[in-house]
């Protein structure tokens, strides 16, 4: 399993600094700590591979301060000083990482008063202008063609509306910018996703929660609206999927897999002014159904990733169903993992015959304490009638224990 950072930022108040810190392969005792050399507000941050070194650089931007910056990855888990860029009559509202002229760098959308492109050159950064009023932007190959695209998010808050403009790259530098898709109500974040497994990127804006009534009081309208690329810079009508209002401001999403059933889900987070906790997730049952509950069950034996191990419910709260689907008469031990690589629980199955086993965790370490919430690893371990390392297999699915 590859490891995986998280990506935040951390402010020293007292000493007035602002420091990126990357928390290395989920573990909260492995932090690593990146002086920013400002304290101008560092309010936005991505990733890209800025100068084609195949490391991932560290992007910012702060609105207040008017700057973005690199910060470049020396391929051993450190990075640079960064290198800001200060930009004159914009503010900027969100950033942006891909590589826009397939030369192998990543380039830069910076979104604001003005949205501008910064292409990556060995000799530093050329600047074109894109459009004077979106907010955020996405770099994705919308068209399948090859090449990425640009879209992009005006929100129009004061009369709710929400602006979405795709550019279409047309090569050298070039952007073709299709008719711009207006609905409401306005929207504080967007992202781009293959919702329904058409390998068309769709797109899921998240919208503010509006005052209709006039009362000042927001009500319940908010909530996700998808539109589903129809190809040819064609989408679909919004499809409306509601969530309840608990007095946020704002909201952001993402879209990933989360209960392992092949469809993206949707994941929300509220802040600022919101009580914990702050965390929905929307789950998609492939179907155009998006539910609170994840969407399990028993997945048949894929003969084609040959991974005989089938875990459900995933996520799980207090039990785990295992089931392994034997094709050949074998010893078998199942381990569970935690994120950091430690045993929690082992299982000694010893000989079985070829056919479905069935084998049930209650969620409890070696030690009978319950497991914390988390991600967690079980592993099969199955050694062929003919012994030896020829004869050994290993398999391993990921599960997710969740709190009820």
């Amino acid at each position: 399993m590859p490891n995986y950072e998280i990506i935040a930022k951390y402010e020293d108040a007292q000493n007035e600094d602002e420091f990126i810190t990357v928390i290395n392969d989920f573990n909260l005792s492995d932090i690593s700590y990146f002086c920013l050399n400002t304290y101008q507000g560092v309010d936005l941050k991505t990733i890209g591979d800025i100068n084609g070194d195949n490391a991932y650089d560290l992007v910012v931007a702060s609105n207040h301060g008017q700057f973005w910056g690199v910060m470049y990855n020396d391929g051993t888990g450190s990075f640079s000083d960064p290198e800001y860029h200060y930009i004159s009559g914009s503010y900027p509202t969100d950033i942006a990482c891909g590589d826009l002229n397939d030369d192998g760098r990543d380039d830069i959308v910076v979104c604001g008063n003005v949205v501008e492109l910064y292409y990556s050159t060995v000799s530093g950064f050329q600047k074109y202008q894109l459009s004077e009023h979106e907010l955020k932007a996405n770099i994705i190959d919308i068209d399948n063609d090859g090449d990425m695209d640009i879209v992009a998010l005006t929100d129009l808050y004061l009369i709710g509306l929400t602006g979405i403009s795709v550019y279409e790259n047309l090569g050298n530098n070039n952007f073709f910018e299709h008719d711009e898709i207006d609905f409401q109500p306005s929207a504080s974040d967007f992202s781009v996703s293959d919702m329904n497994n058409d390998s068309l990127s769709d797109l899921v804006v998240t919208s503010h929660f509006p005052d209709t009534t006039g009362t000042g009081i927001a009500d319940t309208i908010g909530g996700i609206y998808i539109l589903y690329n129809e190809g040819n810079y064609q989408f679909s009508e919004p499809q409306f999927v509601p969530l309840e209002n608990f007095g946020e401001s704002i909201r952001k999403s993402c879209c990933a897999d989360f209960d392992g059933n092949g469809y993206n889900d949707i994941a929300t987070i509220r802040y600022l002014y919101v009580t914990i906790p702050n965390l929905d997730i929307l789950f998609n049952d492939g179907n155009g159904n998006f539910q609170q509950n994840p969407v399990t069950g028993i997945k048949p034996y894929d003969e084609k990733t040959q991974n005989p191990i089938v875990c459900y419910p995933n996520p799980f709260t207090s039990q785990l169903s295992i089931e392994i689907n034997t094709s050949t008469s074998q010893n078998e031990i199942i381990e569970i993992y935690d994120i950091e690589g430690k045993l929690v629980k082992d299982i000694k199955t010893g000989k079985n015959m070829p056919y479905v086993h069935k084998y049930l965790w209650n969620g409890k370490d070696l030690n009978g304490k319950e497991v914390e919430p988390g991600i967690y690893l079980v592993r099969l371990k199955s050694i062929l009638p003919n012994g030896g390392q020829s004869g050994r297999k290993v398999y391993t699915q990921r599960v997710i224990k969740i709190n009820c």
